[in-house]
């Protein structure tokens, strides 16, 4: 079949036929499949590979039919020498990765409060789905969980330094309304600045790479990872980090997004936008400015003994001194809380407007229960008083201990 086996994973999905489903049927309504990634050490005969798996598949599931034509096996990479490779790559991972059930199924069963027919399908495909584990990881993929879990600080470094795509940005706020058993959504504004920097920080904590850092991985892999470990892990945790090319400073990182920017201008110009805007929030908040003085400062007890004025030795300036601003950039971001907090005011308001419209339909013992309005806030999460203070986001990777420590633990 080709290369050797090294690991797999593999998800499990769930969807609805709908023509049956709007027929009140049963037989051929669920559509209940697994998406499988394999990983070998070369490339695989696809078509002996699929008979391979296919029969296996048969001799455990006699009770089950199946099509050879249904199963669908398919190369995830391609030769093409550039970015295309990784983005095949990713494609495939996403799409093993993704829900367990189509956001669009849970719309089909819009009439759960009046048909029992609906009923029993959401309970069926609730049941099925609650508590089961819908992803497995085996062989080396099963290993790397550890290493993945361990050096969970590295998330946004790694995926930044092979990525050829940059994650959704969020900025815009928009309320979502359900009606007839459909979500629907209205623009309200554009999130300012600071509400851009607030609710994508997860995107951008620890994504840099101090030049330390890389050297200290890089000596570990070359030095003691080749001593300590199976071929199987030295190969992955070598061949992953050797094709990373970290971002290792502020100014590369904001390079890093302008590039993002103009290769999504003709293809994409929304997400463009959305990425120059975080991009821009970021820049804002790390950069500050100083008074640079032409001239050292002295000191003046250097001329006036301590005694003849007092406690303290303040600093002057020469009479020719200039002072010049000077632009500088933390390497961490200051992300207040207080945008938070006023964003959850106006959904505040919205709740409001819509709480007065059913208020009427609730009974006079929650109406006069002085609790219960603050009790639907909390379950919406609109508790604001109770927001997160403000926080200083760190842009680079931090380790309590060094690398080889972090490595010894998971070998």
């Amino acid at each position: 079949m080709g290369g050797a086996y090294l690991g797999a994973l593999a998800s499990h999905e769930l969807t609805l036929n709908k023509a049956v489903l709007d027929a009140g049927g049963v037989h051929g309504l669920y559509n209940d499949h697994t998406h499988l990634i394999i990983l070998a050490d070369h490339k695989l005969d696809v078509n002996a590979t699929a008979d391979v798996i296919f029969d296996k598949w048969q001799s455990l599931n006699k009770d089950f039919q199946l099509a050879r034509g249904a199963f669908d096996f398919r190369e995830a990479y391609t030769t093409e020498n550039d970015d295309s490779e990784l983005d095949v790559v990713m494609s495939a991972v996403i799409e093993s990765m993704k829900y367990a059930v189509k956001p669009s199924t849970w719309n089909q069963l819009d009439k759960t409060a009046t048909s029992q027919y609906q009923r029993e399908i959401f309970s069926e495909v609730y049941n099925s789905l609650a508590r089961a584990k819908r992803k497995v990881s085996y062989g080396i993929l099963y290993d790397a969980k550890s290493f993945l879990t361990k050096f969970a600080s590295f998330d946004n470094a790694m995926a930044l330094s092979m990525s050829t795509k940059f994650p959704d940005v969020v900025t815009q706020l928009v309320e979502l309304n359900r009606k007839s058993g459909r979500f629907e959504s209205r623009h309200v504004r554009e999130l300012t600045g600071d509400e851009v920097l607030y609710y994508n920080r997860g995107l951008i904590e620890n994504i840099l790479v101090s030049d330390e850092m890389d050297a200290d991985i890089q000596d570990y892999l070359d030095k003691e990872l080749s001593k300590n470990t199976t071929a199987g892990k030295r190969r992955l945790y070598f061949e992953l980090f050797k094709t990373m090319d970290f971002v290792k400073s502020v100014d590369d990182l904001l390079a890093r997004m302008d590039s993002f920017v103009l290769s999504l201008q003709h293809k994409n110009p929304k997400k463009a936008n959305d990425i120059a805007i975080l991009r821009d929030a970021v820049e804002q908040n790390i950069t500050y400015t100083v008074d640079v003085p032409s001239e050292e400062p002295y000191g003046m007890n250097d001329v006036i003994p301590p005694d003849a004025i007092g406690q303290g030795n303040f600093k002057v300036f020469p009479p020719n001194t200039v002072f010049v601003k000077e632009r500088r950039r933390r390497d961490y971001l200051r992300i207040s809380a207080e945008s938070h907090i006023e964003h959850q005011k106006e959904m505040m308001v919205e709740f409001q407007k819509h709480f007065d419209k059913v208020f009427d339909n609730f009974d006079d013992e929650l109406k006069n229960d002085e609790m219960f309005f603050y009790k639907i806030y909390s379950k919406f999460g609109l508790n604001y008083l109770d927001a997160k203070k403000d926080k200083n986001v760190n842009l680079f990777v931090h380790f309590d201990a060094s690398v080889s420590d972090y490595f010894e633990e998971i070998i």
